[in-house]
């Protein structure tokens, strides 16, 4: 993992100036985790920032305040490599993200059935 995909701004405006960059990946400090992304989101509060509605923000911006994935490393030990995690933004203003652990079931709740899925498994139906 030498290089990471994010969605950048560097001024507001249109959809236009929304662009998909390659960036170097993080070294995480003490009290923070590196999360391999496998989905994010862009909602209100990212639409806000791209039309210069969120006051205080600088740009360039890398967008996106909730996501769920891995763990890829946790210097302070917090959480474990592999974790499956969610993030998400305080009441959409804060920058720092919330980092929460997904207890995941599958099968019939009835019948005690609590194997682990895996990340392909989130968000399908079944």
């Amino acid at each position: 993992m030498d290089a990471m995909k994010a969605a950048v701004i560097y001024e507001q405006g249109g959809p236009e100036v929304l662009k998909i960059e390659s960036r170097p990946i993080p070294t995480p400090p003490a009290g923070e985790v590196l999360i391999r992304v496998k989905a994010f989101g862009l909602n209100r509060s990212e639409l806000f920032t791209r039309q210069g509605l969120s006051p205080g923000v600088i740009f360039p911006r890398v967008l996106g305040i909730e996501a769920v994935g891995l763990v890829e490393e946790a210097p302070g030990a917090e959480f474990a490599k592999g974790d499956i995690v969610a993030t998400h933004g305080r009441d959409g203003t804060q920058f720092r993200r919330r980092i929460r652990r997904v207890h995941l079931r599958t099968g019939n709740a009835g019948a005690g059935d609590q194997d682990r899925p895996s990340m392909g498994d989130l968000g399908r139906h079944s």
